[in-house]
């Protein structure tokens, strides 16, 4: 299995060099990254001061649009104690996706919202 891992493609995941693509040979794994910039650059060319924005994995959203301000987009998260998932607590007051109730006040008071989708970095404006 050592044989079929593209070597330099591994090193540049590692060094942080590549961001996207496969790493692995795809008929024995499916170890591959999702495409967040092109939704990325979608969001930047069309977004507004005040967006709030969204995504299922922040970090991504927030190295390509540049904004460390983008909300989590999961209502549950995995408890290592309990070893399942559980609802996020509700986070009123704020602009938050922490719950669905969260989310859909979240989506009525503002006035524009971007959010990301985990499947293939897709993006949902509104």
């Amino acid at each position: 299995m050592l044989a079929s891992v593209r070597w330099p493609e591994l090193k540049r995941l590692v060094l942080a060099e590549q961001l996207e693509g496969h790493v692995v040979n795809e008929n024995i794994g499916e170890f591959n990254f999702t495409n967040w910039k092109q939704p990325c650059d979608f969001v930047n060319k069309n977004r507004q001061s005040g967006d709030v924005l969204m995504s299922t994995v922040t970090n991504a959203a927030s190295y390509y649009l540049n904004e460390e301000n983008v909300l989590w987009f999961r209502q549950m998260q995995y408890n290592t104690k309990l070893k399942r998932y559980v609802p996020n607590p509700p986070e009123p007051g704020k602009y938050s996706a922490a719950t669905f109730e969260d989310l859909r006040r979240t989506v009525a008071s503002a006035a524009r919202v971007a959010a990301g989708r985990l499947l293939h970095g897709q993006c949902i404006c509104r």
